[in-house]
């Protein structure tokens, strides 16, 4: 998959469960190819993909939320 496709469907995924309101952020994203080869719930990405994910992050911190999950927050 082309790494413009990827980081698209990133971001319309992401902006789509933000919307329903859960923002959404990945729990756990690593800054390299995933070593486990989709065994696990690890992402691995590239520079690209990362651009794409932080972009949709930083959208979700401001979103309104359908739950409140501040009691749960360290």
């Amino acid at each position: 998959m082309p790494a413009a496709t990827r980081s698209a469907n990133i971001q319309a995924w992401a902006r789509q469960i933000t919307t329903a309101g859960v923002p959404w952020l990945y729990w756990e994203v690593l800054p390299n190819a995933d070593p486990h080869y989709g065994g696990d719930y690890e992402v691995g990405m590239g520079d690209a993909a990362f651009t794409a994910l932080s972009t949709v992050a930083h959208e979700a911190l401001s979103a309104p939320a359908a739950f409140d999950f501040s009691e749960y927050l360290l």
